[in-house]
């Protein structure tokens, strides 16, 4: 999954802990070309093995649904595409799938439901958010919780039928 990597580099050496000791949500900000690619990696793992020690049975079904939504913030449109689609790549392994989001077509309602890593801008979320979705539903987070997880769900859900992508 880490390809060839041997060691974090110093960014996220200092994550790591917090990544994998502990629950909480997370919000990372570095400079540009700082990697955070391995973190976010690690996360969602942690997220998988979470949902699996709590279901055993996902690890044996050939396309388990797994009950959470990652969303993955980027500094550019191009970023996240690139970054989706590393993603998706290193995930597959783990039946997950990554995809971008940065216009109202790059999703229907059936993409909604099968992601669970969500790539896009802050711009373009807020966007989506703020046009279609009342805000009280909106809830975002890398943290264990179904109830969070599932309102992240049903705010896409809803906006892909409100906006007609069923």
């Amino acid at each position: 999954m880490f390809g060839k990597m041997k060691s974090l580099n110093a960014v996220e050496s200092q994550l790591f802990s917090l990544v994998y000791e502990s629950y909480e949500n997370l919000l990372v900000v570095t400079p540009l070309g700082t990697s955070k690619f391995n973190i976010i990696l690690l996360a969602v793992l942690k997220l998988v093995l979470f949902h699996q020690a709590l279901n055993p049975e996902l690890k044996k079904m050939r396309n388990p649904t797994f009950p959470f939504k990652v969303l993955y913030l980027v500094s550019s449109e191009v970023v996240a595409i690139h970054i989706a689609h590393i993603l998706d790549e290193n995930l597959s392994r783990e039946k997950l799938v990554a995809r971008h989001l940065i216009s109202c077509e790059d999703f229907n309602k059936s993409d909604v439901e099968k992601a669970h890593v969500w790539v896009t801008t802050p711009e373009k979320w807020d966007r989506f958010t703020r046009l279609r979705v009342h805000p009280t539903e909106i809830r975002t987070s890398i943290s264990p919780s179904p109830a969070v997880e599932l309102n992240t769900t049903r705010a896409l859900a809803n906006y892909a039928t409100e906006a007609g992508y069923s």
